[in-house]
């Protein structure tokens, strides 16, 4: 709040250009007069006054005039910039995210189908497993035979 008193007019003190000094440019700069530079500071002194006694009177009131009532209705609801966002990015996303779910659960239910087929198809297999070698050496016997009549066909 106090940082414009850093670079004040010619007659007084200005803390803020011999700081600067070494980080910028030498540029051939044109001065404003005297005049002109406190005229401008006295008109954003009187700028920022007015502003706060419009301020000051305008919220003293009871009543506040319809457009101000719309206007503070439509800050509450952040200028419906949620609901905005919601409709158009959030909303959207989230159905095509819910429909990618239904057919990522359709294809896993594929897979784990496939792999319920499989595990069933290795118990059958296991059970081939009986220890004994006269049965090892019927399927071995069969096996060959399939593939035999297989070459042949």
């Amino acid at each position: 709040m106090l940082a414009g008193y850093l670079a004040l007019p010619h007659p007084l003190p200005n803390l803020l250009e011999p700081f600067l000094k070494p980080a910028l440019a030498e540029v051939e700069a044109h001065h404003l007069s005297l005049g002109v530079e406190w005229g401008l500071i006295a008109l954003s002194a009187a700028v920022a006054l007015l502003g706060l006694w419009a301020g000051y009177v305008f919220f003293q009131r009871k009543a506040f005039p319809a457009w101000y009532l719309a206007f503070e209705a439509a800050s509450r609801e952040a200028f419906y910039v949620d609901r905005a966002y919601n409709a158009l990015i959030v909303n959207p996303l989230k159905a095509l995210a819910e429909a990618l779910f239904y057919g990522d659960r359709g294809l896993l239910s594929g897979y784990f189908g496939l792999g319920g087929a499989v595990r069933n198809l290795g118990q059958g297999l296991a059970r081939l497993q009986t220890g004994y070698l006269r049965v090892y050496a019927l399927l071995f016997v069969l096996g060959a035979l399939v593939l035999l009549g297989v070459m042949r066909w």
